[in-house]
């Protein structure tokens, strides 16, 4: 292929007089042309474009069914084109005017003059299209500039879309910190978050050995199966762990899903929170580090804020304290605590917290442990949070907690204490969380009159009724035993896993 910007010069004539006169000319200037006798040589000849200029005999654009001015080299203007004719073929001349062309030499006159002629239209012809083509570079840079502008200008567009949301996720997040729990949070989080279509939370069981999915509610929770790990992991989840976690939430929950990873006051995170979003552009696009950094600050709030809140020697007194309080009521206040100036003013109300389901539950679970004083610690700091703020605590055994509150908005103080009982999650505690997930724990939350032995007659009350409904499934469980029907083992279907006495 030849440059466009050298002169190569073909000639289609047939005269080879006039060819030899013709070629003379160019030879002055360097340039040695390359002769076609007819249509034919030259059309196959110049297809490879290593031709930029034909001088043309008038004679010869025709043959067959070839016509010139149809060649692809000359209807794409690659090479340029003057006419040769003499006095006698002037006449053919016309057939030029419908092809792009230099201009025309004549035979006689002076070939110097002409073709000097024809070579300056030449060279300035190829100037032209030598700016056109750098402009047309010019022109391509620009809008490739100007492309990638306006791709920048909707990249920003975006990054600052998803800063929005990311700032009104940060927003949203330090307005959670009223939420009971960290657990609560999230679910809410999740629940208003529309870019999110389902999302899933680990965290670790009393032991260290579990990885434990907390059953929570909300319309787009996901809950998944609790993980054994084989090893304890005393200082967060280790790296393992959380592959582990990552690979049985991927192929339950499926792709387009980011694990962040909720850390506390050690290296490796206490908790795992899996979002699934909506699609891919969400997920490449999203500032998730940001997110993790501001859930896992809401995390250390929460586990600080409950550190803190821990019951006081002032906010606990034993039951015959209580029950003191409650004769006072009943009887009034004794004459040297009202010289004391100990009338007794407040306007209280009695609720009666029983935890009779949850004593029985670990009764029946001989071999697993709970955790006793972490149960009780963390139940009445974490009540400390909610509107309930202002009660005084009575243990009246490990099945049986009196409050004293406020007669002021009890309705609402029973339904704040009802519902927090009813969300509060009692599994944690157990060193076997499986056993206890499913099942309802929560304790019977009821008001009691302001009386020392009415009190006490309905803790005997509920531990009588306790007590017959033992009695009633002991009954029923050896009554099914007489009735068994012994299989032998070969005739078995099924083999059932080994019992245990729990």
């Amino acid at each position: 292929m030849n440059n466009s910007n050298e002169l190569t010069v073909a000639l289609l004539m047939d005269d080879l007089e006039a060819a030899r006169e013709v070629s003379q000319v160019f030879r002055l200037v360097g340039v040695i042309p390359h002769l076609f006798q007819n249509l034919e040589e030259f059309w196959k000849g110049v297809m490879d474009g290593s031709s930029s200029f034909a001088l043309v005999d008038v004679k010869a654009m025709n043959q067959g069914n070839l016509l010139f001015k149809d060649h692809p080299m000359i209807r794409s203007g690659k090479i340029s084109t003057a006419f040769w004719y003499t006095e006698a073929t002037q006449a053919l001349t016309y057939s030029t005017f419908d092809i792009p062309n230099l201009g025309l030499v004549r035979k006689g006159v002076s070939l110097k003059g002409q073709i000097k002629t024809v070579l300056r239209l030449f060279n300035e012809q190829n100037k032209l299209r030598t700016e056109n083509k750098n402009l047309k570079i010019e022109s391509e840079r620009f809008d490739r500039q100007i492309d990638q502008l306006i791709e920048r200008v909707e990249q920003d567009k975006q990054i600052n879309a998803y800063h929005e949301k990311l700032i009104k996720l940060e927003e949203q997040i330090d307005s959670l910190k009223k939420c009971a729990d960290f657990n609560t949070a999230v679910e809410t989080l999740a629940d208003g978050w529309e870019d999110v279509k389902e999302f899933a939370s680990f965290e670790l069981s009393s032991t260290g050995q579990k990885l434990v999915s907390p059953k929570l509610g909300g319309k787009k929770f996901r809950e998944i199966p609790s993980l054994w790990l084989g090893k304890t992991c005393a200082r967060g989840i280790e790296f393992f762990a959380q592959n582990m976690a990552s690979q049985v939430t991927l192929d339950l929950m499926g792709g387009d899903i980011m694990a962040l990873s909720v850390r506390g006051i050690y290296e490796n995170p206490d908790r795992l929170v899996f979002f699934k979003v909506k699609n891919d552009e969400f997920m490449n696009m999203f500032a998730w580090d940001s997110l993790e950094r501001a859930l896992s600050g809401l995390h250390l709030y929460f586990e600080q804020r409950d550190r803190g809140e821990s019951l006081r020697a002032d906010g606990v007194i034993s039951p015959w304290d209580l029950l003191g309080k409650l004769d006072d009521y009943l009887f009034g206040v004794n004459p040297a605590e009202a010289a004391r100036g100990n009338n007794n003013k407040e306007k209280l109300a009695l609720i009666d917290i029983d935890f009779g389901d949850l004593v029985e539950t670990v009764r029946r679970y001989k071999t697993v442990r709970f955790q006793w004083p972490n149960f009780y610690r963390d139940f009445f700091a974490k009540l400390k949070q909610t509107k309930l703020n202002n009660f005084t605590v009575t243990a009246m055994g490990v099945s049986h907690i009196g409050l004293l509150v406020d007669h002021d908005g009890l309705d609402g103080t029973l339904k704040t204490l009802q519902a927090f009982a009813g969300r509060f999650p009692y599994w944690k505690y157990f060193e076997d969380v499986d056993l206890v997930l499913g099942q309802s724990l929560k304790p019977k939350v009821k008001m009691v009159p302001l009386s020392s032995i009415g009190y006490l007659n309905q803790i005997d009350q509920a531990k009588l009724e306790t007590s017959v409904l033992e009695k009633a499934a002991a009954k029923v469980k050896v009554n099914d035993q007489k009735n068994e029907v012994v299989i032998p083992a070969q005739s078995r279907p099924w083999r059932s896993a080994p019992s245990q006495d729990m």
